[in-house]
């Protein structure tokens, strides 16, 4: 039998104040929609309602309905006993969540200030190299930003020497 009392529409338009002002994922606002119209829409305070029915008429696949539900209990905007399932009658106990996603926030230690990191070695487009300590003569090297030079790996002397004596090329 349905319930329909002054204070059932008064609950009914509390909990939608409060849906619209919480922030939910695609699939979770998919879930709470159907099961505002599940419950309220036929007058009752919770439906019995499965999980391929719940895929069915939201379109959400059915593997991912029980994540969605988790969520949502998590966050203490449902509740769920058995397949009865319904919204928490004490609105300010719902949690006040960000969306969820893939990513997860991760502190990391020893940044300086919020989310900066010490500048630490050469700038950007300078070449290292190992500096070798048998030979004090440079046979080639390159200006780097800072006006220093700094001495250009025997690997890439050879390379540029063989692109510099590649038939056809001109030099």
């Amino acid at each position: 039998m349905a319930i329909r009392t002054k204070e059932f529409y008064k609950f009914q338009n509390r909990i939608l104040e409060k849906l619209s002002k919480t922030d939910l994922s695609k699939n979770e606002s998919k879930y709470t929609w159907l099961l505002f119209r599940e419950t309220f829409g036929y007058g009752n305070l919770k439906a019995k309602i499965s999980r391929s029915r719940i895929s069915d008429l939201t379109g959400i696949r059915e593997t991912h309905v029980s994540d969605t539900e988790r969520r949502l209990k998590e966050r203490n905007i449902i509740i769920v006993n058995s397949k009865y399932k319904g919204f928490n009658h004490d609105i300010s106990k719902w949690e006040k969540v960000q969306l969820s996603g893939p990513f997860k926030k991760v502190q990391l230690s020893g940044l300086k200030g919020p989310g900066r990191a010490e500048k630490k070695g050469p700038a950007i487009g300078t070449l290292l190299t190992k500096k070798k300590e048998n030979s004090q003569e440079r046979v080639f090297s390159k200006p780097t930003r800072g006006g220093k030079e700094r001495e250009v790996p025997e690997g890439l002397k050879k390379l540029i020497d063989d692109i510099g004596n590649f038939p056809g090329l001109k030099k």
